[in-house]
């Protein structure tokens, strides 16, 4: 184990490691990092500052109050990993300036199997009923937390593991009772309580102070209720919170793919600046898309102890089975390399996207082509525009790059959730434009449509052929606009979605002035391949939308049939 140093020094020199290459990471974890010390320079414009002394004394309770229980280190003090560390460091030292409440009330931690994520989950309950302080007072009154997990033989993984800490220190043993007929550990001082609840137990009237979501992959749909009933309970609790800890899941995991989609684009978004959610922090060690899951260099990204734990011997054993059975193999990436195992991945980078987020310079009269995708009344709408941007070259007209425009618009009341964060602020600043009541008004579509074909010289208006025929018709009718309709097949999105992802966002060809409406769709993109692997957008996902990247996909194939058809006089890039 490790010697003792103060958790500010640790947590430094693991920024540092991580920041110089030092200490191997994936690009997620880096991210993280990158995040905290952006937040040390600018949180405070946000309305949150970080307080060290509380940081120190959550790290500092570790190795003071719990002590192994297994193992090979058996009964000696739990000292964190610099990773582990960084993120009870984080989760506890943030604070809401106006409240002095905590900042975070989420976190997603992940990283591959024997990490120690049960241990440290079960000394982070220990902490949160004993030692979260608020208000000045050395803990939260009456503190429920819960762990919990699919099935209640699950959560009493971690519960054991809270007991078994307990009994190895005499100073949890003084205030901590453990009731053995209905498994819980009572707070003696508070009356509060540490209890495992799984979807089988039998439960009413939570008040959680915390709640720590085991193995989220291991969440099915079914389990649904159970997760929004364990969650949904702390509103009379001052600084609740939520912490789930996993390892990756597979195509089934649908909850869990929803909650890492969020926590990753969460932590992204400090490549662009466009904050997507100030409350949950975020950790993620995994391999990197391009990483052989079969070399040791790598292991480090998603096992930050390795070699400690996990052993050289006990990842090599399973690589080397890895290497001649695909079913293992598959196995190895998800638990070992903590990546999901699936055939639907996004499509653009978040890297390549910030770097095209640079300002318009298209002005009343630009020649573009124009698309806008409706989808259902209750659900998302978007007009996008593509301007090509020409230059000349030895007297030959050049497409240089292409300047984007989109608008979206939702609904307060329909199927998707517009009351949370980020998507109240974008409303708030008129960057998503929002209907009241149930259904989109498409007259606010259409007059959309109908001032960007005045300001600027549309030459083609391109529309879904699914749910935007009605409004097509009335553009002509009433303000003769001509649309047609853009088959939804993947012929049609082929060849526009790959020039795209492949070349033009890139390339840095593709200029958005870092709308963040869009640059989120843009990052929820996914492609859907059909036999002969031709693409078109997946618009199956009801949590993340992706209305305004449809349609700017619709005028790009506008902008290449118009360069197709001026072959000769038009050389593009």
């Amino acid at each position: 184990m490790i010697a003792y140093r103060h958790p500010q020094d640790v947590v430094q020199l693991y920024i540092d490691g991580i920041e110089s290459g030092e200490i191997v990471a994936g690009r997620l974890q880096k991210l993280a990092v990158r995040r905290y010390v952006e937040d040390l320079n600018h949180a405070s414009e946000r309305g949150f500052r970080f307080d060290a002394d509380v940081a120190t004394r959550a790290c500092a309770f570790f190795p003071m109050c719990c002590r192994h229980s297994i193992g090979e280190w058996d009964g000696m003090p739990f000292e964190l990993s610099p990773s582990q560390m960084f993120c009870v460091w984080n989760i506890f030292g943030w604070k809401v300036i106006e409240t002095g409440y905590r900042r975070f009330v989420r976190a997603y931690i992940s990283a591959a199997r024997k990490w120690g994520k049960t241990t440290l989950l079960s000394g982070v309950a220990l902490f949160a009923e004993l030692a979260d302080e608020v208000d000045g007072q050395p803990c939260e009154p009456g503190a429920e937390i819960y762990i919990a997990a699919t099935k209640e033989d699950q959560a009493k993984i971690m519960y054991k593991e809270a007991v078994r800490m307990v009994n190895a220190s005499p100073a949890l043993k003084a205030r901590l009772r453990i009731q053995k007929s209905k498994p819980r550990l009572i707070d003696t001082q508070t009356d509060g309580c540490i209890v495992p609840l799984g979807a089988d137990s039998p439960f009413s009237g939570l008040n959680p102070h915390c709640v720590l979501l085991d193995e989220l992959h291991e969440w099915m749909e079914r389990h649904r209720p159970f997760l929004g009933t364990i969650t949904s309970g702390s509103g009379s609790r001052r600084q609740s919170l939520q912490v789930i800890i996993t390892t990756a899941g597979d195509d089934r995991s649908q909850i869990w793919i929803e909650e890492y989609e969020h926590a990753s684009r969460v932590v992204e978004s400090v490549v662009d600046g466009n904050i997507l959610d100030d409350r949950e922090f975020v950790w993620i060690a995994e391999l990197d898309e391009q990483d052989d899951p079969l070399d040791p260099e790598v292991w480090p990204k998603a096992n930050p102890n390795y070699p400690i734990t996990p052993k050289h011997d006990y990842l090599q054993t399973r690589a080397d089975r890895a290497r001649s059975m695909p079913s293992a193999y598959n196995e190895f990436v998800r638990y070992q390399g903590n990546r999901r195992t699936s055939s639907d991945e996004r499509v653009i980078s978040i890297d390549d996207w910030a770097k095209c987020g640079r300002p318009l310079t298209v002005g009343p009269r630009a020649v573009c082509h124009g698309a806008f995708d409706l989808g259902r009344s209750d659900d998302w709408a978007s007009v996008s525009l593509c301007f090509p941007i020409e230059s000349l070259i030895d007297g030959r007209r050049t497409i240089e790059r292409y300047e984007v425009i989109s608008k979206s618009f939702c609904c307060r009341d329909g199927r998707f959730r517009v009351d949370q964060e980020p998507f109240r602020t974008w409303i708030r600043q008129g960057l998503l434009h929002c209907c009241d009541g149930n259904q989109i008004d498409f007259a606010d579509v259409r007059q959309t449509i109908i001032e960007w074909h005045r300001q600027y010289r549309v030459l083609t208006w391109a529309h879904d052929a699914t749910f935007a025929g009605d409004t097509a018709q009335i553009l002509k009718n009433e303000n003769g606009i001509e649309c047609f309709a853009f088959t939804q097949a993947h012929a049609f999105f082929n060849i526009p979605m790959r020039r795209i992802v492949e070349h033009e966002v890139p390339n840095g060809r593709l200029w958005h002035a870092n709308d963040p409406v869009l640059s989120w769709q843009a990052g929820n993109l996914e492609k859907h391949s059909n036999h002969k692997d031709l693409w078109m957008p997946k618009k199956d996902a009801k949590r993340y939308k992706i209305d305004g990247m449809v349609a700017l996909i619709m005028a790009f194939s506008e902008c290449l049939d118009a360069e197709k058809k001026a072959q000769g006089s038009l050389v593009v890039f």
